[in-house]
């Protein structure tokens, strides 16, 4: 310890090997009753990582880019559909081949 300096209260240095943390009880599974339903445990026994709030938002952010994707694509395709004319190629310049190369 440093001049002027006291330990932290209890004495402890932090030094010290923590204390074993008590082990969570394992989660209460589902079970089926004598009449065959299926009895889920209470929602306040199985807590969530992520508040509702996340969810939704995490939610609304998978959609939102599904959406702005397969409108891109639409709105791409359609565009070179439309301003694409494949019918027509006699008014096209011929490719020049190896054979009219070589002359």
């Amino acid at each position: 310890m440093g001049v002027g300096t006291r330990p932290p209260r209890g004495g402890r240095t932090g030094h010290e090997m923590p204390a074993p943390s008590t082990p969570n009880p394992p989660p209460e599974l589902p079970r089926v009753n004598a009449v065959g339903l299926l009895e889920r445990p209470l929602a306040d026994e199985t807590p969530r990582r992520f508040s509702r709030r996340q969810r939704l938002l995490a939610g609304l952010f998978v959609l939102l880019f599904v959406l702005v994707t397969v409108a891109s694509t639409v709105a791409s395709l359609g565009r070179y559909c439309l301003t694409t004319d494949g019918m027509d190629t006699r008014a096209l310049r011929a490719h020049p081949t190896a054979a009219t190369q070589a002359r």
